[in-house]
């Protein structure tokens, strides 16, 4: 059976009953404790991440996987290599120029087995999160060099590499329009002089369904029906930054989790929040057409928890 609630951590962005107009703010991975500070976080759900990525490969691996031959990703694969080691010694091992994978099984060769660009891939198969390389190129610009995308919402790795951050994020405007971003450049050269790995939570997005895999190619439209079947899902993400100065480049990952607002705990966090309707909400769209009726449906579920738990 298809859990649905997998946010093992509670990162749970409407318990305060409000909706964040983007994400939460960064945090330094060396400030949180346990698992909240790994950049690749592995827990009961992992084989739902590693079957997707699984059948991505299947399907098409240029599908899911692009970079630019060009640049090299080798110092970055070290330091996933590394990352893994120290934060999940139970299930990554390495032994002289292999990585032993012990929750898949696979043995990575390190030393030349496969290209720089093959082994980034075959990392990214090993964990839960999408991971992502951005780099400036000599004249000061930036651009993705390296993307391996199978859980990302309607972006895609092959639209990914060689667009720069501006472009990327172009689509993501406050209510008035503007740009949630507004100085993309000085963001990426912060991002790469920043003094370590950074944290944050944010990309809401209310769904009926956990499906991980949201390709552009895939997708079809989500389904509101309000019958009591329907499920009523928070998707967001938990991104990391990990700056490569010598680089000039940085490492971003993204770990999907959905968490289910019937789910009691959750519940009235949720109701607060659709009360409450946020003007710089970052779902506006979805808000202005379903979120009346997501509250009524959600107040209804409420108050049968209320009536079973006085019988």
């Amino acid at each position: 059976m298809t859990p649905t609630d997998i946010d093992v951590l509670n990162y749970y962005p409407l318990a305060g009953g409000r909706l964040p107009p983007s994400s939460t703010r960064t945090a330094p991975l060396a400030s949180l404790e346990g698992p909240l500070g790994h950049t690749f976080q592995l827990d009961q759900y992992y084989h739902l991440f590693r079957e997707n990525k699984l059948r991505c490969q299947s399907e098409d691996p240029g599908k899911y996987f692009a970079c630019e031959p060009g640049f090299d990703v080798s110092p970055i694969n070290e330091h996933i290599v590394a990352t893994l080691v120290r934060e999940h010694p139970e299930a990554f091992e390495r032994r002289g120029d292999e990585l032993h994978c012990h929750p898949t099984g696979d043995v990575l060769s390190l030393a030349g087995g496969l290209s720089e660009h093959e082994l980034f891939a075959a990392l990214a198969l090993q964990v839960p999160e999408d991971l992502v390389v951005l780099a400036l190129r000599p004249d000061g610009t930036d651009r993705v060099t390296h993307a391996h995308l199978t859980s990302a919402s309607e972006w895609s790795a092959g639209w990914a590499v060689g667009r720069s951050f501006a472009d990327i994020h172009e689509g993501v405007r406050r209510s008035n329009g503007e740009l949630v971003i507004r100085h993309p450049t000085g963001m990426v050269r912060g991002i790469i002089n920043m003094p370590g790995p950074v944290q944050r939570v944010g990309a809401l997005t209310f769904r009926p369904d956990l499906l991980l895999n949201r390709h552009p190619d895939n997708i079809t439209p989500d389904r509101w029906h309000w019958g009591p079947d329907q499920l009523a899902l928070l998707r967001f993400e938990r991104q990391t930054v990990t700056p490569f100065r010598e680089l000039g480049a940085f490492l971003f990952t993204v770990r999907t989790y959905y968490c289910d607002l019937t789910r009691p705990d959750r519940l009235p966090g949720a109701v607060e929040a659709l009360r409450r309707g946020e003007p710089e909400a970052y779902q506006r769209r979805f808000l202005a057409e379903h979120g009346n009726s997501l509250l009524t449906w959600l107040e209804a579920r409420g108050n049968l928890l209320v009536n079973d738990a006085l019988v």
